[in-house]
């Protein structure tokens, strides 16, 4: 490997600068520009496989139609969305399961935490992180929800995390496995030794970053000044194919975009023996470098000797791989549904081309034709309700022409049809009970769980490596926190405050606060209900988070505003009463409704007596009135003296009943006037009393009467 001629000490200055462009000369710019070409083609061609699978894969899930000839021209071309269905269902369960509400990130505590210190900063810093990734980044859940698409199809994608100076800010964008290129056998893409990720750059970005001394000078340049190629690393093999034929790529115009190179490597500038880590940027076409960057955060991530020399680094890794399913043979790139569901895919599609051109050709029909038949060869179109014009007779046009066979669809093709797309469906976890179709009406609820329990096992074993890379996303968040993040900054609705010295804490124990083993709202329900159950059942439950835990499961999206917590300032304004006050009340009124109870029935019984008292007096006056009629009023004077008589005491008695009810109801409402204005929270129901009411003592003479 040629050497270069400057030596460039790897030092905190060398770690702070912008660019180290001008640390080297020409010569040695065009040295580094050939190993940055020379390892993007090894590294390209070492997975030129995978991109033609991956690129079925994608038209596949694009359902993409290429012309077809066979077995006749433009024949039946359907493309079945067995892909397409299989990336759509998990992409809509990992956004909605993954990324809920308005937390993303928590903090755990490890470790004594007796006066609640420790636990009151990892809750700060769990919902900054989710503020920044939310609301801060308002690109980072877009980049998400592609990523899980994305993933689902091509089975591996990555996350770009670094802060960025324009933005004031931590960025994290998703880049396609096909736009980072690195060896196809290593293990990961945080081990491997070089990666190279394909950027397009507008012609202003590069003249605006070149003023700003971000990138080398180039707007002197011829390359810069023309229209910028295009498609100059879509295929290496066929840019050095096209050179030994002598063509040309086509060329773009001014608002074409530059196709650069960014690639993280490990160069030994200094002559030490060791590679240190950079960051080279290249334009791909002219092979000019843009901009040579230390990839390492700070000095502390390098370890030397005592005499200085350099022992190893550590250098930050901006790349955050999400496998989908890990490759069987060891590559950092996973399998996804594209190349998983691929071949049953391609079978299905020709079942289904093969039945629709049968049906075609048994519909068009066609056939032979003997040379003596008196009509023109060739195609005959056919409208319905039309006869052709022919010469000759009937039986002459049967002898002279044979129709061909109708090719029969045979049975089995259907039921094989039937049976690869069942497997397909099994092996994406696209069954009925999955997407939500109805198993059965007599299908019992517990026989109905466990169908949907065991169709979403392969869910959740995606569902947590995508966690896990969520994770070491949040972990590269935390660390720019803690280099770049201001040292007191507020953030949110109610205007907390974080400081830098925050996220001076172990990174390794921020986590997302979803739970990958749960995969639908109904699981996730139920559960939440059964530890909040529990809570109020068991002592050492705390109850206010499994209230809050709650709330957030079944999706409400202000649960401070709804529940601020017992020792939140508006429970200090309206404090809850004294639970043995509330029980001493309870006890008075259980007595209260009982007496109340005793009174009402009191008040029947004297209502009752009034009403046969009435009906008494007024059948004396009818039996007085009758014996008027009968005999006079001279001769029945005695009578009629006897019945008013009768008739004034049942009066008196019906006067004195009325008395008695009166006073009971007056008795009843002074008596819940009292317990209202006794202390307590809840008056108890008007009409309540403690009178006794001896027995009436006209019991006797209205019983005579009657």
């Amino acid at each position: 490997m040629e050497e270069l001629e400057s030596k460039l000490k790897f030092n905190q200055e060398t770690i702070e600068a912008p660019n180290l462009c001008d640390r080297f000369s020409d010569h040695d710019l065009k040295i580094i520009a050939g190993w940055t070409w020379d390892g993007f083609c090894i590294d390209k061609a070492s997975r030129r496989d995978w991109e033609k699978r991956t690129n079925a894969a994608m038209d596949l899930a694009l359902q993409v139609q290429e012309s077809k000839n066979f077995p006749w021209p433009n024949c039946s071309n359907i493309v079945f969305p067995l892909v397409s269905i299989a990336a759509l269902q998990f992409s809509t369960k990992a956004y909605s399961n993954l990324i809920r509400g308005n937390q993303v990130y928590k903090y755990q505590v490890v470790g004594a935490d007796p006066h609640g210190q420790a636990r009151k900063q990892a809750g700060l810093i769990g919902r900054h992180m989710s503020w920044q990734v939310l609301n801060e980044d308002q690109a980072w859940e877009e980049q998400h929800n592609r990523l899980f698409i994305n993933v689902a199809i091509v089975g591996q994608t990555f996350i770009k995390t670094r802060f960025s100076p324009s933005d004031g800010h931590n960025t994290s964008r998703m880049v396609t496995a096909r736009n980072l290129v690195f060896d196809y056998f290593s293990s990961s893409v945080e081990t491997c030794g070089r990666k190279t990720e394909i950027i397009p750059i507008t012609r202003n970005e590069i003249y605006e970053r070149c003023k700003r001394g971000v990138y080398h000078d180039v707007t002197e340049e011829s390359w810069f000044k023309e229209a910028a190629r295009v498609d100059t690393v879509e295929d290496v093999g066929d840019i050095d194919r096209d050179k030994r034929e002598g063509l040309t790529k086509p060329q773009g115009d001014k608002n074409t975009p530059f196709t650069c190179l960014e690639q993280h490597c490990w160069m030994d500038c200094d002559g030490d023996g060791y590679a240190e880590p950079y960051i080279v940027l290249m334009e791909s076409a002219s092979r000019c470098i843009l901009r040579i960057v230390a990839r390492v955060e700070r000095e502390e991530d390098v370890e030397r000797d005592t005499d200085g020399s350099i022992i190893s680094i550590r250098g930050f890794e901006c790349y955050t791989g999400y496998t989908f399913i890990p490759d069987p043979d060891g590559s950092a790139m996973g399998k996804g549904f594209g190349t998983l569901l691929g071949p049953l895919n391609e079978a299905v599609n020709s079942a289904i081309n093969q039945i629709f051109d049968a049906g075609t050709s048994n519909m068009l029909g066609g056939g032979f034709a003997l040379s003596g038949a008196k009509m023109k060869a060739g195609v005959y179109t056919r409208t319905p309700g039309e006869y052709k014009v022919i010469k000759g007779a009937g039986d002459d046009v049967r002898k002279m022409l044979q129709a061909y066979p109708e090719i029969p669809i045979p049975e089995v093709m259907f039921k094989l049809l039937s049976l690869i797309i069942q497997y397909a469906d099994r092996l994406a976890g696209s069954t009925e009970t999955v997407v939500g179709e109805n198993p059965g009406q007599n299908t019992p609820a517990q026989t109905y769980q466990g169908m949907l329990e065991q169709g979403t096992q392969v869910y959740k074993s995606i569902f947590k490596s995508i966690w896990r890379s969520m994770k070491e996303e949040g972990r590269k968040l935390h660390q720019l926190n803690a280099r770049y993040l201001p040292q007191s900054t507020p953030f949110g609705k109610g205007g907390e405050v974080i400081t830098r010295e925050a996220y001076k804490s172990n990174a390794d124990f921020l986590i997302p606060i979803a739970d990958p083993d749960v995969v639908s709202d109904a699981q996730r329900i139920n559960r939440a209900m059964a530890i909040a159950n529990r809570a109020h059942q068991v002592p050492g439950y705390n109850v206010e988070e499994a209230e809050k835990d709650f709330l957030e499961a079944i999706g409400h999206d202000d649960v401070d505003r709804v529940f601020p917590g017992p020792y939140s300032e508006f429970y200090q304004k309206h404090p809850l009463p004294n639970p043995k006050v509330q029980q001493e009340q309870m006890k008075v009124q259980g007595i209260q409704m009982k007496l109340q109870f005793e009174k009402w029935k009191v008040t029947m019984t004297l209502m009752q007596q009034q009403k046969q008292i009435t009906a008494q007096i007024d059948l004396l006056r009818a039996q007085a009135a009758k014996l008027i009629a009968d005999i006079g009023a001279q001769k029945a004077a005695t009578q009629l003296e006897a019945f008013d008589t009768l008739m004034t005491h049942m009066t008196a008695m019906a006067e004195a009943m009325n008395q008695r009810i009166e006073a009971l109801n007056q008795t009843g409402e002074e008596s819940g006037d009292q317990a209202s204005g006794s202390g307590g929270n809840q008056s108890p129901p008007s009409g309540q009393g403690s009178m006794a009411l001896p027995a009436p003592a006209s019991d006797q003479s209205a019983g005579a009467v009657g």
